[in-house]
């Protein structure tokens, strides 16, 4: 290919597939596998290093043949010269890339993940567990500290390399660890930062609720202008971001506002401002693997709950459902999603989530296996709903006029009961972790099911009263303790009042003197 771009242009605008490239597909390491590496590392007390690859994409080779008209200053015999490597701005670099490191990896004994490409590990005669997980040229190096070192040997042979040392921030989080205690803690409150002072909020007086109990979002007739709604699509945007990383506190209420992307009104747009001020009250709300402190083991502990809220989206009648799955008490996975299709009754919304929860059981469980990490079966699968925890542990009732719509595929999670790969255990509903993801929650169960999901909340900041001076957690001038005193000396001044007219609306005699309270 020629390439003379115009003005503005990059290089791969002018390339066509099939022609000047192949493949572009690069993976990258999946957030769900780092979460469970690092709990792992946490429980182990493995080393983690991190390291920083200087110039990624100008390794390698090309397997198309690329023309780029001579930069200016050059003076060559030809007018174009022929593209010997890799280069920025192509549209398979980040292809060439990752296969040149999967080559360099799999030469030294590395396996790559199956059901994680962008992760490759490898065991030592001892067993013990050694890993790499890049995201494009930001790779983290686990294991013990020899196995570490010789890694960054090989890659550092092959490739120039910043060494960063132990791993503090990869991919927008920062990373924290207290070895004493063997627990690892994942913050963005420098992320939440960033975002209040982008969109102006970080000056709004925070909430204790991202959503309250009673508020809805549905959709609006009247919607606002292109700019909002991209401002509103940008806002949910980096919600989405913070949630899926270390925050699943937020996945109900950014499932909610995700919906409404396309339909943006001004209700919308108050919705998310009050998530953000939500933010602004929680930027320091943080996720700690291990937070339980699991000792180290040879086999690990892996467990699902789910749950659903039937008919609960009064614009479609469709369900919502939320499932979570812990490793060692760790939250490693946690999703919060609205039906595709109206399910009949509550049994079947919670039916299906059950089997949704499976599926991602399935996929913990092949990471695992991959990994060599031995894991306690069957899997705990927790639901409150009894009479969809009956259907899911019995083949038989497939013929039953209540269930016999249900679809072959949502059955899955039956025939893992039956095969032992999965227990339905029942739940009472005010244990149930998954509510978070179903539905807006008071004050006390929303931090209870926070705590939970191993986020670290701290001390819940309170206000000064302007009259009393007393420290309470709602920014409300006007306490309910203010209005109590208040009734109480309206109270004491009537008795104490002797006024006739006073006397005559409340007689003496329904005031008891000191002595008959006394007998």
């Amino acid at each position: 290919m020629s390439v003379d771009p115009p003005f503005g242009a990059t290089v791969s605008d002018l390339q066509k597939k099939g022609v000047d490239y192949k493949e572009t597909f690069a993976p990258v390491g999946s957030p769900i596998t780092l979460r469970i590496l690092l709990t792992i590392a946490a429980i182990q007390d493995l080393n983690l290093d991190q390291i920083d690859m200087v110039g990624a994409f100008l390794n390698g080779s090309l397997d198309t043949n690329v023309y780029l008209r001579q930069p200016e200053g050059w003076k060559l015999s030809s007018e174009y010269c022929l593209l010997m490597g890799s280069l920025y701005g192509l549209c398979q670099a980040a292809r060439i890339w990752y296969e040149l490191v999967h080559s360099v990896l799999s030469e030294h004994g590395f396996t790559r993940l199956d059901a994680d490409p962008g992760c490759w590990y490898k065991h030592d005669s001892s067993g013990a567990l050694h890993f790499v997980i890049a995201h494009v040229d930001d790779m983290i190096i686990g294991g013990l500290r020899e196995e570490v070192l010789a890694t960054k040997l090989i890659l550092s042979s092959h490739f120039k390399i910043s060494d960063l040392g132990p791993v503090k921030f990869f991919i927008g989080i920062s990373i924290s660890r207290d070895r004493d205690r063997r627990t690892i803690t994942l913050s963005q409150s420098h992320y939440v930062t960033d975002i209040l002072g982008n969109y102006s909020i970080s000056d709004l007086n925070p909430v204790i609720l991202p959503i309250a109990p009673g508020d809805t979002i549905v959709k609006g007739d009247i919607t606002v202008s292109l700019d909002d709604r991209k401002h509103f699509q940008s806002m949910v945007g980096s919600l989405g971001y913070l949630m899926n990383c270390t925050r699943p506190d937020l996945a109900f209420v950014v499932n909610c506002l995700a919906q409404m992307s396309s339909c943006t009104t001004s209700a919308h747009l108050l919705a998310v401002k009050k998530v953000f001020r939500f933010l602004n009250h929680s930027k320091n709300w943080d996720l700690v693997l291990n937070k339980f402190r699991s000792p180290s083991k040879s086999s690990f502990d892996v467990s699902g709950w789910f749950d659903a809220s039937w008919a609960d989206n009064p614009d479609d009648s469709r369900s919502t459902f939320g499932y979570t799955i812990l490793f060692e008490g760790s939250p490693i996975l946690w999703k919060s999603r609205k039906r595709r299709a109206v399910t009949l009754s509550t049994m079947d919304a919670e039916y299906l989530a059950a089997t949704e929860t499976t599926r991602d059981l399935s996929f913990i469980n092949n990471i695992c296996e991959g990994l060599g990490i031995s894991l306690n079966k069957p899997f705990p699968l927790h639901g409150d709903n009894v009479n969809a925890n009956a259907l899911a542990n019995n083949e038989t009732t497939s013929s039953s006029s209540r269930t016999r719509h249900i679809a072959l595929r949502e059955r899955y999670v039956t025939q893992q009961a039956s095969l032992g790969f999965v227990k339905i255990i029942k739940v009472d509903t005010s244990e149930q972790l998954a509510e978070i993801f179903t539905k807006a929650l008071p004050r006390e169960s929303f931090i209870k099911h926070a705590k939970s999901l191993c986020l670290e909340i701290g001390e819940v900041p309170t206000y000064e009263c302007m009259l009393c001076t007393s420290n309470f957690r709602s920014n409300n001038k006007l306490h309910k303790h203010i209005r109590d005193d208040h009734a109480d000396k309206i109270i004491r001044d009537i008795k104490q009042d002797s006024d006739k007219r006073t006397r005559a609306l409340y007689p003496t005699d329904s005031f008891p003197t000191k002595k008959q309270k006394t007998d």
